[in-house]
């Protein structure tokens, strides 16, 4: 009962806000935007974001090098892609992440540990280059600093990154009194974030993820430039670099359906604030959004033509040899600490 009282309360606000959007700054029809779209910028985008799919797999795959362990990379190509149709068609933009937790433990006998930290810390490398780009941008566009409108994006992204980097890497500051409370649970957390700090001290490797994560959020900004030229929107490519970034960053915030409406009035309001045409950044967000479901359906059609049953011991993911107990977080926590 709860569950669908969030997802018809999802639904409810994804439509209303698009709606807005939709009244406001396209009220002649979002269709009459798209009449002279250049279809050679939409297949570049297209392409782009079909190509990003081997980066998200080599960021993954250093994720779990930070971590100690190893990802067969075909295999993971496979659920990364996989993962791109969840995101388009579960209520949460993090439904991809859930697939390749849930597809790594039950396909390929991945631990609950082992795969739920390699899925976080592959989020928090592209979050951890949010901040630097935010930095970047403010160096470059100096006009950034005297429009709130651009604050209003800006800061509460970086905040929210610099909130769950510290949270989750401080799972097992909480009193030991409260350990009675739920000990499996604390157990775990204890566990969870030792795994995190012991990944961020393997430096070259978390180097090369954050360095990664920069190039694909770089390429996912030059993805939406393409469809900024397919619609006819005059926006420079530094502005679209620095911008785009924060702004999935704030649409990934779980109260729409796969971001949709929040991206959209968030891209508006950054990049009106810049002085652009609020319909054609408004079309331009609407594109993205339609692309991505684009490049789900082969993850969709990778996902129904899987076959069952366990891999062979090549695609099993190497996993460390940490079990789910009190016992084992305490003494992970000890030798990090250390």
């Amino acid at each position: 009962m709860r569950r669908g009282l969030i997802l018809t309360a999802k639904i409810g606000f994804t439509l209303a806000l698009l709606w807005w959007a939709q009244t406001e700054f396209a009220a002649d029809g979002l269709l009459s935007l798209y009449q002279d779209i250049s279809p050679e910028f939409v297949a570049a985008a297209v392409a782009i974001q079909a190509a990003l799919t081997v980066l998200l797999t080599a960021r993954w795959w250093l994720a779990a090098r930070a971590l100690g362990t190893r990802l067969p990379t075909m295999a993971a190509w496979r659920l990364v892609w996989i993962g791109q149709f969840f995101n388009q068609t579960l209520p949460s933009s993090l439904g991809g992440d859930a697939y390749r937790i849930w597809a790594l433990c039950t396909r390929y006998g991945a631990s609950l540990g082992f795969a739920s930290t390699s899925v976080v810390v592959d989020r928090l490398l592209a979050l951890l280059a949010i901040p630097i780009i935010a930095m970047v941008g403010l160096w470059l566009v100096p006009e950034f600093t005297r429009r709130p409108d651009i604050a209003v994006i800006l800061w509460p992204a970086v905040l929210a990154v610099a909130a769950v980097a510290i949270v989750l890497s401080r799972l097992d500051a909480v009193p030991a009194g409260w350990h009675r409370l739920a000990p499996r649970t604390f157990a775990r957390a204890e566990w969870f974030s030792s795994a995190l700090r012991g990944a961020a001290r393997r430096r070259p490797i978390a180097i090369a993820g954050v360095s990664l994560s920069i190039v694909i959020h770089m390429c996912v900004a030059l993805s939406v430039y393409m469809l900024t030229r397919a619609i006819g929107l005059d926006a420079k490519l530094l502005h679209i670099l620095l911008v785009t970034p924060l702004v999935l960053v704030i649409a990934m915030v779980p109260i729409t359906i796969s971001g949709w409406g929040l991206r959209e009035g968030a891209m508006v309001t950054a990049f009106g604030a810049l002085g652009y045409d609020v319909s054609l950044v408004f079309a331009t967000s609407v594109a993205y959004g339609l692309t991505m479901i684009v490049i789900g359906l082969p993850g969709g059609l990778l996902w129904i033509l899987q076959g069952s049953g366990e891999r062979s011991a090549r695609e099993q993911p190497e996993q460390p040899d940490v079990k789910w107990s009190m016992a084992a977080a305490r003494s992970s926590t000890r030798r990090s600490r250390m």
